[in-house]
């Protein structure tokens, strides 16, 4: 099990989830913190406040941004099956996923750049002694 941790953004002010929840996948996290914004959703309407101006930041246990969800998804998607929701909801999953990957490929071609610019000045600053 992992944990997650689900930040909620107001108009007035970041709230810290420094407890967390425990989920087999992210997969489940989104899925909880989704139907979370719903309920959230509907109580912010009956209180007469925007829920468009609320959402969910999903991290995990070393603070890393995973998703964000903003509470008009929610809102919109109310009327999805729950069929067409879970597949949104895997969409999301692997556009994520991809993205990771892009990243940790671009932070690794970075690495290896930097280790051959490195090598150059080693190798310049010997020639130069």
């Amino acid at each position: 099990m992992t944990k997650f941790f689900f930040h909620l953004v107001s108009p007035s002010e970041f709230s810290r989830d420094d407890t967390g929840t425990e989920f087999p996948t992210f997969y489940d996290a989104f899925l909880d913190a989704h139907s979370a914004a719903a309920d959230m959703s509907a109580e912010l309407l009956r209180q007469q406040a925007d829920p468009n101006r609320y959402r969910f930041v999903i991290t995990d246990g070393e603070g890393c941004t995973l998703a964000e969800l903003p509470f008009i998804e929610t809102v919109r998607e109310r009327d999805m099956s729950h069929r067409e929701l879970h597949a949104q909801v895997r969409l999301r999953i692997q556009n994520c996923s991809r993205l990771r990957q892009e990243l940790q490929d671009e932070f690794d071609n970075t690495r290896v750049a930097l280790a051959n610019t490195r090598a150059l000045l080693k190798r310049s600053v010997a020639i130069g002694s």
